[in-house]
């Protein structure tokens, strides 16, 4: 039986919490390690089968509620039973997430990784969290049959609208999909970098003897230059991990030509990112030329106008363009280090007696909290600032080519015009349409698309160069940078002087 009611015609890979989850799993083996280690309670084989056994259960668990849900769709048509699924999948892997922490700090699972392999490279960080990794797999494999229920189900729909048809994916294909799309673009950078944390310890032993006042400094830069090179290659190693083939010469590709040569943006492309139909998105992938790439999905270009997608493109540029990515982590760090700051001062004048191990993992805790915090806050008023790009770029060319189809001179571009505005928020439903996303859902990273909808219909006839969100945001990247100034300052003033003794 077919839902009751539509599901939506596109279904979304990409979910934020698997990433979170992910780049956790590897926080949670940094924290036991620099805490000496944790209870060992285990051994060998009774340890593994313990952490692997817990697992099995929340799958198990899983694989119930799914098994159940397919049924009651495939007898009642009823799409609740697909919110059921998916509820069922996030509590499965945050309880897996959970157990896996408890695994590592109370069951002794990292101790004995250790034990097996030794301080391997990157080695041991990826048997630890291989449980983990497996969960994951598993809960795609138990949801394929309710993806391929809704993929049925909409066929008939996209054939009678004359929409494209992709062919649906095998369940094989399903799990290497969701593992190529949303593991893997968080595990390379933090394997990457792993690997490279440990290993500039390694390098900077083997300069003691040879360069003792050169390897005093060679930590701390060589951790820089570490996490810029990864920040800079990883781009290229996802864009060929996922499906990507360059955009033929027509419209999209002199398109995006024109925008970024017109706003100063290098990028490579524009590539065709093919995920059968299944994914609406678009994304500048990389940091830094020439690692950077515009993306857009199958789905995207298939179901959305010209107009919307050049809006789409707009808003992609502006991220580059406002260098909304460095400013996102300099708030980030800025926020970090003015939470230790703020916990050592409070501790320097309440003079609380703690130790030193304690007050590190408090401030550490706070300053993850605070972390997030300002991720968010900034992340929002970035996607607003590009939103407003967008209008403004329409706002822009749109005019011009209606003027130049009825022969006119060029009319617009000092001011937002309804029309633009139009685009653009059209464009913001068709993604939440297509994704089956209601529009007021809240998005810690983005907000929600009727915010973002309201906030853009009140730009309707104000000057272009004038949005109240480029000025907000500019006071947000003055905050960010004096307060990150600020914080490193003492710590490289420190490290300067340290230096200078050791000469």
């Amino acid at each position: 039986m077919l839902p009751r009611v539509k599901p939506p015609r596109v279904r979304c890979y990409l979910s934020p919490m698997v990433q979170l989850l992910l780049i956790a799993a590897f926080v949670l083996i940094h924290v036991h390690d620099a805490m000496g280690g944790g209870e060992d309670v285990g051994e060998g084989v009774e340890s593994a089968s313990t952490v692997v056994g817990g697992m099995a259960l929340i799958w198990a668990a899983v694989q119930c509620v799914t098994v159940v849900s397919g049924r009651r769709l495939d007898r009642r048509g009823d799409y609740r039973a697909v919110r059921v699924a998916e509820r069922a999948v996030m509590t499965g892997r945050i309880a897996a997430t959970a157990w896996y922490a408890f695994s590592i700090f109370q069951l002794g699972w990292r101790d004995q990784v250790q034990d097996w392999l030794g301080d391997l490279v990157l080695a041991d960080e990826l048997v630890t969290a291989a449980p983990l990794l497996v969960f994951f797999a598993a809960v795609w494999w138990s949801m394929y049959p309710i993806e391929r229920r809704l993929k049925d189900a909409v066929l008939w729909r996209d054939l009678h609208d004359g929409a494209p048809i992709h062919a649906p994916p095998t369940r094989a294909q399903y799990v290497g999909y969701s593992i190529r799309h949303q593991a893997m673009m968080i595990l390379i950078p933090i394997c990457l970098m792993s690997a490279w944390s440990e290993s500039v310890p390694r390098l900077q032993g083997a300069l003691k003897s040879a360069a003792p006042g050169f390897a005093a400094a060679f930590l701390p830069l060589a951790e820089w230059v570490g996490i810029l090179a990864v920040l800079t290659i990883s781009p290229a190693i996802i864009r060929h991990t996922w499906s990507t083939i360059e955009v033929g010469p027509g419209r999209l590709r002199d398109e995006a030509n024109a925008m970024c040569r017109r706003y100063g943006v290098r990028v490579k492309g524009p590539l065709l990112w093919r995920t059968h139909g299944s994914l609406i998105n678009a994304a500048i992938l990389g940091v830094f030329w020439p690692f950077r790439y515009m993306l857009f999905t199958d789905a995207l270009l298939d179901h959305l106008s010209a107009e919307q997608v050049q809006a789409v493109m707009a808003h992609e540029v502006a991220h580059v363009r406002r260098r909304h990515l460095i400013w996102l982590a300099v708030c980030v760090f800025a926020g970090v280090f003015v939470v230790f700051w703020a916990v050592a001062g409070v501790a320097f004048v309440s003079r609380v007696p703690a130790d030193e191990d304690t007050l590190s993992t408090v401030a550490s805790i706070l300053a993850l909290l605070g972390a997030g915090m300002v991720f968010g806050l900034v992340s929002r008023r970035f996607e607003w600032q590009a939103d407003a790009f967008a209008v403004q770029h329409l706002s822009a060319t749109l005019p011009e080519e209606e003027a130049a189809a009825q022969g006119s001179p060029r009319a617009g571009g000092e001011r937002i015009t309804r029309q633009a505005v139009g685009v653009m928020t059209s464009a913001l439903q068709s993604v939440a349409e297509l994704n089956g996303i209601s529009p007021s859902r809240f998005s810690w990273r983005h907000g929600s698309i009727a915010q973002r909808q309201r906030r853009l219909v009140r730009l309707v006839d104000t000057a272009a160069d004038a949005a109240p969100i480029d000025r907000q945001v500019r006071y947000i990247k003055i905050a960010g940078g004096i307060a990150l100034l600020l914080s490193v300052a003492p710590m490289v003033l420190e490290a300067a002087m340290e230096f200078a003794d050791r000469q």
